[in-house]
């Protein structure tokens, strides 16, 4: 049976009236907005509105300044205009268990399968990455983590990398199933896991520190607690098919970065939905992960994968074909 989502509280205590009163007012302006695009509008006009209300709506609660609860109470409000919610598309029969909704990612290359406690892997040895890492986290009681383990190779890998094949390269050791969310839902054993070379990619840290993990965060600590459950696969993309730069001739250095954010409405029976995201690889990136919002079927042409791919080919294509307007 679906599992219920718990009731969602707010903290009082926690709560800033002086920010409180000027939310209000954002939410009483956004409200009344909202009401009087679908009553007189037709569907262009309301999403034009709504955009305009969403950016409104964004500045107060993607503001660093913004405490906790104001940022869920303001993401509660956003999640209710269809502009930021998007389409859900009816998926039929899925399995909900795993770490993939949908069936697992599939490659016209052959790749190692790796199962660990909180994540799964296809890993390609001539790359010396994964080509696709794919997690599922949940609401976890606490976001407190055991201290960081040392990165270790992993002796299920062809590729054999070694942790000391970044050293002195420019690029951090990237984590695509993120340390805390391995630790939080899944325990010490996953996150010790998640240190392994297989779930790791060369990242410049102005990627890594940033929009990448903005983007972790934002699924950890609010899809969590909005959504519950919530599933993400990612990985690295290569543009170049020749001169790939290799860190010690084994560890390929990817144009870019690939993530696919699902959630499972277990209300709706089993309606989904998704978010695809491209990271370029490369300093002066923008910093909002909306301004990266690209289509699933785009990721698969850069990616070489095929996702969603237990669904019906009408499933995918709704799921695929467009990008979402704005991130949830």
């Amino acid at each position: 049976m679906a599992k219920k989502r718990k009731a969602r509280k707010i903290n009082p205590r926690k709560l800033n009236v002086k920010r409180l009163a000027i939310c209000a007012g954002i939410l009483a302006v956004a409200a009344l907005g909202v009401k009087t695009v679908h009553f007189f509008g037709d569907e262009e006009t309301k999403d034009t509105i709504e955009s305009g209300i969403v950016t409104v709506i964004d500045i107060a609660r993607e503001c660093p300044a913004t405490p906790d609860e104001m940022v869920f109470l303001l993401d509660e409000i956003a999640h209710l205009l269809p502009f930021v919610c998007g389409q859900s598309v009816d998926a039929g029969t899925l399995d909900a268990t795993g770490f993939v909704l949908g069936g697992s990612p599939e490659s016209k290359t052959s790749l190692n399968f790796l199962k660990n406690r909180g994540y799964i892997v296809g890993y390609d040895n001539a790359a010396g990455n994964p080509a696709w890492v794919a997690y599922k986290v949940f609401p976890p009681k606490s976001f407190e983590t055991k201290d960081r383990p040392n990165f270790e190779s992993d002796t299920r890998t062809r590729a054999r990398v070694e942790p000391s094949d970044y050293t002195n390269s420019g690029f951090d050791r990237g984590h695509m199933a993120p340390n805390q969310a391995m630790s939080v839902c899944y325990g010490e054993t996953a996150q010790r896991e998640s240190f392994l070379m297989s779930n790791i990619v060369p990242q410049i840290h102005e990627v890594n520190a940033g929009v990448w993990k903005d983007l972790e965060q934002r699924i950890l600590k609010r899809y969590t607690r909005a959504f519950g459950d919530v599933w993400v696969v990612c990985g690295p993309i290569y543009d170049k098919e020749q001169n790939r730069r290799k860190l010690k001739g084994k560890v390929t250095v990817p144009d870019a970065f690939f993530m696919i954010i699902a959630d499972r409405d277990e209300e709706r029976g089993n309606a989904l939905r998704t978010l695809g995201f491209i990271i370029p690889h490369r300093k002066g990136i923008e910093d909002d992960a909306r301004a990266h919002l690209t289509s699933i079927r785009e990721i698969e042409r850069r990616s070489g994968l095929n996702f969603f791919s237990d669904l019906e080919e009408s499933v995918q294509n709704a799921l695929e074909l467009k990008p979402a307007k704005t991130i949830w």
